[in-house]
């Protein structure tokens, strides 16, 4: 991969910020860890690399000391192939082998402070419990003077009742937490992204479609003082399960932020953008193998100031 140079990268003026899912990453399964290979780094630094991404909101993060190790990895390699110089910022719920949120980031292309552990988007009251998570959040700063708040989340995943309760919960306490953005800078630019795992609850009564959960989020996020209004999508999936594609991953941006292009939308890379997303084509294995069985999804802004 070319390495690109300071002049490349200044003569875009665009802010790229991407989401995620990195499945249990570096081990790619939650039991017999590593039993397909695990995570390929040198392949995923270069799809984040060929992404132009100033930060990406990464969930399944895995940090026992192989994940520690390949996450530094992970940003040697993205330090090489990018020209860059690149950061992880993690939750911080105990390094036991569960699944962290957090923040890859150039500090060459984007500053970024106020860098939190957000505990109330844990359903369960306490900001590590079960082994569900919390979430992260920082104020974002791009160099051509584009800067918002970001929240990334992972949802609680299943289509129980429970599941879907605690998913509803989480809702409801991210309208407090973009409430909360304010005082921590003077912008009211939000963007809320990540795998929200909106599956639907088969085992309720009645019983809830995905496309319902979708609905019923955006009705949620849209009564935020910030008005969040949801991302259309490139694709109709972003995660393959059982070889057919679903929509799990979101970006919900304030209907105000001027730095939202009219005509954008949410882009979905990776096999969700090459294949079917209901037909699993066979050159798409390696990557839902040995990267993840998400896909990136992106937002692009305009990196200027326009509020």
């Amino acid at each position: 991969m070319k390495k690109r140079t300071a002049k490349d990268r200044s003569e875009k003026k665009r802010a790229r910020i991407g989401s995620w899912n990195l499945h249990w990453f570096p081990d790619g399964a939650s039991r017999n860890p590593g039993r397909a290979g695990g995570t390929d780094v040198d392949w995923m630094a270069c799809v984040v690399a060929w992404m132009d991404l100033q930060a990406l909101a990464v969930q399944e993060v895995v940090q026992h000391l192989r994940g520690r190790r390949a996450l530094l990895d992970l940003l040697d390699r993205l330090d090489e192939f990018t020209g860059g110089s690149w950061e992880a910022k993690l939750d911080d719920c105990p390094d036991d082998g569960r699944q962290h949120v957090g923040l890859l980031f150039d500090t060459m292309r984007v500053k970024a402070t106020a860098l939190r552990t957000v505990g109330s988007l844990n359903p369960t009251g306490s900001r590590c419990g079960h082994r569900l998570r919390p979430g992260y959040a920082a104020y974002l700063r791009f160099n051509g003077g584009a800067d918002l708040h970001l929240i990334n989340l992972h949802l609680d995943s299943g289509v129980s009742a429970r599941d879907y309760h605690n998913r509803a919960a989480s809702w409801t306490r991210l309208k407090a937490v973009i409430q909360d953005q304010h005082p921590v800078g003077l912008d009211d630019d939000v963007v809320v992204l990540g795998d929200f795992n909106t599956m639907g609850c088969s085992k309720c009564a009645p019983r809830i479609s995905a496309r319902d959960e979708i609905v019923a989020l955006e009705r949620i996020l849209a009564r935020t003082p910030a008005t969040m209004r949801r991302m259309k999508a490139s694709r109709d999936c972003t995660a393959h399960y059982r070889g057919r594609g679903t929509t799990l991953d979101h970006v919900f941006v304030s209907s105000r932020m001027k730095e939202v292009p009219a005509d954008a939308a949410a882009k979905v890379e990776g096999v969700c953008a090459d294949s079917s997303c209901f037909r699993q084509k066979s050159a798409a294995k390696a990557a839902l193998s040995r990267l993840s069985d998400h896909c990136p999804i992106i937002l692009e802004l305009v990196d200027q100031d326009l509020d």
